[in-house]
């Protein structure tokens, strides 16, 4: 997902030979306001893939969802969950777990001050506490907005000639509180249905099923990507950065077998509407008396 840098001068700060980088993270500990904790990020790591290494190209789209790992100061137990003085107590005593977190990166600019974008979007999943050395910390682990479809298995009746995007959406609907950007899909599966399975494979699956690939977006929204996206938005079929000799250290080419193919095996299982048949007939009347089940 390509961002706007439009009326910044971040490309500038990334090109200069040095800059400053500059970040802002906040929390929504009571699920309304969010919170500034930057002053207490000691470190950050971002990661995001839609290319996963271990299986190669043909699995392109069936990643991960992006992950943030975050350590912040704690010398005040201000993150400890049976901390009474905390002021975040109310909030956090039965543990920190799925609270709202989103992240903004960027460089300082002479001009305009610090200028970010936003690199993730995402919940809490799990907090560490440590001491070492005397230095007491915590290590937040967070996972993108796919956090709330990776914990929400469903059960549907039987979709018959829905688009990708279509049965997608009535996935996502059903979590709920989800905000999402969907190609239209270019082919109809004739029959989808759920059956208590994970609404993040389902997703995946529905949208493999288009030769397309399902994310969530540093910005917390779902995304569909058609097999054609690449070659029709635009933040594809126009420059988003230009490297040349002056800006980079090394350069080098790399041709990695598991990316190379030259057929695919699918395995097909045909179905089709067929007449109605008896599942199951009781062998005596079943008699339900009157406010029972």
């Amino acid at each position: 997902m390509a961002q706007s840098t439009a009326g910044t001068n971040l490309v500038n700060n990334w090109h200069a030979n040095t800059a400053q980088p500059t970040a802002l993270v906040e929390v929504c500990w009571d699920g309304t306001t969010w919170t500034d904790e930057t002053s207490r990020v000691v470190s950050i790591e971002i990661q995001h893939a839609l290319y996963d290494v271990t299986t190669g190209l043909p699995m392109l789209g069936n990643t991960q969802p992006s992950q943030a790992r975050l350590v912040m100061w704690n010398a005040d137990d201000r993150y400890t969950p049976d901390n009474n003085s905390s002021p975040l107590h109310a909030h956090i005593h039965g543990g920190i777990w799925r609270v709202p977190i989103r992240i903004d990166l960027g460089y300082v600019d002479a001009t305009n001050g610090a200028e970010r974008l936003r690199q993730f979007t995402g919940e809490i999943e799990t907090a560490s506490e440590s001491n070492a050395g005397g230095q007491k910390q915590v290590t937040l682990n967070c996972v993108d907005n796919a956090i709330a479809t990776l914990q929400f298995k469903h059960r549907t009746t039987m979709q018959l000639d829905k688009r990708p995007d279509e049965y997608i959406q009535t996935l996502l609907v059903t979590v709920g509180g989800i905000s999402s950007q969907l190609d239209r899909g270019m082919n109809v599966i004739p029959f989808a249905w759920c059956d208590d399975e994970n609404v993040w494979q389902e997703c995946q699956r529905a949208a493999a099923a288009d030769g397309g690939w399902f994310y969530f977006g540093k910005d917390g929204v779902a995304r569909f990507e058609r097999m054609t996206h690449w070659l029709e938005a635009s933040d594809h079929t126009a420059s988003q950065a230009t490297i040349n000799a002056s800006r980079m250290w090394s350069y080098s080419d790399e041709i990695v077998w598991r990316d190379v193919y030259s057929s695919v095996i699918v395995a097909y299982t045909p179905r089709r509407i067929g007449p109605e048949t008896v599942i199951y007939e009781s062998d005596r009347p079943i008699y339900v008396p009157p406010l029972e089940t």
